[in-house]
C-alpha cells in the first residue's frame, strides 16, 4: 500500500509542478510578448526625428589641414521616415573633389538600450560609419561615438558624430575623430537648411 501511496504522489506532485510551471511559463511568455510590443512602437524620441523629415539644402565643410580654410562643398538632401516611423532616413547627393557623391543615413532610437543610433555610408568609400549616443535635452543635440578603421593611419579610430538639432529648420552636425590619443579633431562640418 505504502508503494502504490508514494506512487500516485509523485505522480500528483510531478503533475502539480509540470502544470504550475506550464502557467508560469505562459504568464511569462505573455509579459514579455507585451514587453517586446511596447519596445517595438514609436516613441517620443522617434517623433522628434520625425520633426526633420523634407528637403534640405546641405553645406559641408571639409577640414582636410588645420592651417588652411576648409573645402566648401554643397549638395541637396531629402529625409523621410521610414519602417512605420521607426528610422529617419537621410539621403543626399552632391559633388566634392572632383566627384559626384551620394549618400544615406538611417537615424534611429533603440528603446530597448534607449540609445540613438546612427548607420551612414556613401560612394566616397565600401564601408559604412555605426554609433551610437545620448540626446543632451539642455543643449538640444545628439552625441554618438564609433570607431572606425583608418587604413591611411593603420589602426582603429574613435569618433564623435555631433548633430545640433536647434530648431526644425536647420541642423548642424560636426565630425570629430580622435586623431591623436584623448584629442578629438574636427574633420568635417554640415549645415542644413531646409528649402
Amino acid at each position: 500500500m505504502k508503494i502504490n501511496f508514494l506512487k500516485h504522489f509523485h505522480v500528483a506532485l510531478f503533475s502539480i509542478l509540470l502544470f504550475s510551471t506550464q502557467i508560469y511559463s505562459q504568464e511569462n511568455d505573455e509579459a514579455m510578448m507585451r514587453e517586446y510590443m511596447r519596445l517595438a512602437q514609436p516613441g517620443p524620441a522617434h517623433e522628434m526625428l520625425k520633426k526633420f523629415e523634407g528637403k534640405w539644402d546641405i553645406t559641408y565643410y571639409w577640414y582636410t589641414d588645420p592651417n588652411k580654410e576648409p573645402i566648401v562643398t554643397t549638395a541637396s538632401g531629402e529625409t523621410k521616415m521610414i519602417l512605420g516611423d521607426r528610422f529617419l532616413e537621410l539621403t543626399s547627393i552632391g559633388e566634392a573633389m572632383g566627384q559626384v557623391i551620394e549618400s544615406m543615413t538611417i537615424m534611429g532610437h533603440d528603446n530597448r538600450t534607449g540609445k540613438h543610433t546612427l548607420y551612414s555610408f556613401d560612394t566616397m568609400g565600401t564601408y559604412a560609419l555605426n554609433a551610437e549616443g545620448d540626446y543632451d535635452e539642455e543643449q538640444k543635440l545628439i552625441t554618438y561615438n564609433g570607431t572606425n578603421f583608418e587604413p591611411a593611419m593603420g589602426r582603429d579610430v574613435d569618433y564623435k558624430i555631433i548633430w545640433y538639432l536647434g530648431n526644425e529648420d536647420e541642423y548642424n552636425v560636426d565630425i570629430l575623430f580622435e586623431l591623436e590619443e584623448g584629442t578629438y579633431t574636427k574633420v568635417m562640418e554640415l549645415r542644413g537648411n531646409r528649402i
